[in-house]
């Protein structure tokens, strides 16, 4: 059987001592379970650990966040093995479940070309760049965004009602 773990479970099995902790104990202590994480997920615990309630936690158990996301990235790299591959029936599945090809999960596919579309593509331009952005910095622009947004919305049903 193949775990991923959220990053809530995670966070809370790391620094404290509840369910989520049990079950990473008892995931440790069998066989025929693996652990796996990703980049994305790593990144988000990183995110997440120097927010306040964390922080109080890690000075309660007298550990910092690096000491805490090393040990998760150690505990994911001991679970995980470049030599575990998925069985060959199942790479269409998954391919169809992400909505690639079987070339693109293997890193072979062809970069798609971004077809050249009406509007300001400077736009477009700073868009992509968002989307290369850190976790945290990604979600403040789009706060900031989705507030101009309603802001908008508001204003042009504002304007209609008038």
């Amino acid at each position: 059987m193949r775990i991923i773990l959220d990053t809530n479970v995670a966070l809370s099995a790391l620094l404290w001592r509840g369910k989520p902790y049990r079950l990473l104990e008892d995931i440790r202590q069998r066989s025929d379970i693996r652990l796996f994480s990703s980049p994305v997920l790593l990144a988000e615990l990183a995110d997440v650990l120097p927010r306040p309630s964390p922080t109080k936690q890690l000075a309660v158990i007298g550990r910092s966040a690096r000491e805490v996301l090393a040990d998760s990235q150690c505990m994911v790299a001991y679970y995980e093995s470049p030599a575990v591959t998925p069985p060959a029936n199942l790479l269409p599945q998954i391919a169809a479940a992400l909505g690639v090809s079987i070339d693109d999960l293997f890193g072979v596919g062809t970069k798609r070309r971004l077809v050249k579309q009406d509007g300001d593509s400077r736009l477009r331009r700073r868009l992509l760049a968002i989307e290369k952005l850190a976790v945290a910095e990604k979600r403040q622009v789009l706060q900031v965004i989705d507030a101009f947004i309603e802001r908008g919305q508001l204003k042009r049903k504002a304007e209609s009602r008038a």
